[in-house]
């Protein structure tokens, strides 16, 4: 009856293991199939192979081929990908097993609670083994899984320290409700203790969970925003369309205008209806097009936001396709442009100009704005305020960006006028 509970409580600890290997694969792999029997059949498969490995042999080389084998072969069958991939982070995820160990039995050496040999043994210490490493890399898979996918810095530090504190924890609580059940008569104590574990094992998750719909929140803000600026962006498009129309049933009759002016030598007259046409034209070129909706949005917004301010606007845009992340280069592009009006409106000059020009050369993108700006400290360039919110975006930021899309930046001020250039890979 003993080895008959031993068996079933390794089971239950190979199919959590399954379960994290589940949860670390889908997050890294576009699944191959839409059927989910498919990865169940395929998950109780290699579990069971786990299972009868570890009832087979204790040689612990044997024991990490098969996994690392197991591993392998779950990649291939069931998910997308390249093959040096899948071998790859599948012996991450051997590694990340080893870590964990290490971690708990560390955990358990420092508390005193006892020894390594006794955590591969029969016996208490081997139960909070079983869940504490479990519990352990569950929490470095969620954060291997993040720093993977570039996700570490949409979830603030100090719910990263509830994170690490989380197994440590774990591993305490387990720790004094075994010995507390032992050391008092209690009846039914083991089933108190499959509880505890239960609850904490649901805290753990409970945990995790919240954090996802942390990030869906974010994003779902994310999201928000952009539809907001594509509406406003849409908006001005459509003015723009309507003004040209406007343009084009009137600029045959200025014409007339014109040449009327001019026959009748009246040159002052024809030059003021001429800079009318100039500036109608130069109010419908205001809207930018560069070929991808987002980035479009982010210009024309700000673009229309300086014009009303009386800034002059100079674009030179020729992109032929975008193949980088979109949103990275159009919060970088946002972000120079909310520095560019403000270094304007500091000038205080008379003639305020912001130029930008976005051109694809070979497999690069390279963007350059300046701006009017007076007095510019180029070893601190945060913000001239005393109320460092107010400023908007530092420059800190905006390197963020560039180096998120693998690409450089360089700035400069010379005679009134700030320049700032960014050159990412197309790619």
């Amino acid at each position: 009856m003993h080895n008959v509970i031993w068996n079933i409580m390794e089971a239950a600890n190979v199919a959590f293991e399954m379960l994290i290997v589940l949860l670390y694969f889908s997050k890294l792999f576009a699944p191959s199939y839409e059927y989910k029997r498919i990865y169940i059949v395929g998950y109780s498969a290699a579990a069971l192979i786990l299972y009868l490995a570890g009832v087979l042999t204790t040689n612990s080389t044997v024991l990490i081929t098969v996994t690392f084998s197991l591993l392998l072969l779950i990649s291939i069958i069931l998910y997308e990908g390249t093959i040096i991939r899948k071998a790859f982070l599948s012996l991450l995820f051997i590694v990340i097993v080893f870590i964990s160990e290490i971690l708990f039995i560390g955990i358990m050496t420092a508390l005193n609670i006892g020894m390594p040999s006794e955590i591969v043994e029969q016996g208490v210490n081997r139960i909070i083994g079983m869940i504490g490493t479990k519990i352990i890399y569950f929490w470095i898979v969620v954060f291997v899984c993040r720093l993977i996918n570039k996700k570490l810095k949409e979830v603030p530090p100090k719910q990263w320290v509830m994170i690490f504190l989380m197994p440590v924890v774990s591993t305490v609580i387990l720790y004094i409700i075994f010995y507390d059940l032992l050391s008092v008569s209690v009846n039914g104590g083991m089933v108190i203790y499959c509880c505890a574990v239960l609850g904490l094992l649901y805290i753990n998750f409970a945990v995790f969970d919240f954090f996802e719909t942390y990030l869906k929140q974010l994003r779902l803000s994310v999201l928000e925003q952009v539809i907001e600026r594509e509406t406003t962006n849409y908006k001005q498009i459509e003015n723009a369309y309507n003004d040209m129309r406007t343009l084009k049933h009137d600029i045959s009759n200025q014409l007339d205008v014109i040449t009327d002016l001019i026959i009748r030598n009246d040159k002052k007259s024809a030059e003021a209806v001429i800079k009318s046409i100039s500036l109608q034209l130069e109010n419908v070129n205001a809207v930018c097009y560069t070929g991808e909706p987002i980035i479009d949005s982010v210009i024309n917004i700000k673009l229309k936001y300086a014009h009303e301010l009386g800034i002059n606007i100079t674009k030179r845009i020729k992109i032929a396709t975008y193949n980088l992340d979109k949103i990275e280069l159009c919060r970088a592009i946002g972000n120079v442009l909310d520095n560019a009006i403000e270094g304007c409106k500091r000038s205080g000059l008379f003639e305020q100009h912001i130029y930008i020009s976005m051109q694809q050369i070979d497999d690069k993108i390279v963007v350059e704005i300046t701006n009017t700006a007076t007095d510019v400290n180029l070893n601190n360039l945060q913000t001239s305020k005393k109320n460092r919110s107010a400023h908007g975006i530092g420059l800190s930021s905006i390197q963020n960006s560039v180096e998120k899309l693998n690409g450089y930046m360089k700035y400069d001020f010379k005679n009134n006028i700030f320049s700032l250039k960014m050159v990412v890979p197309n790619k």
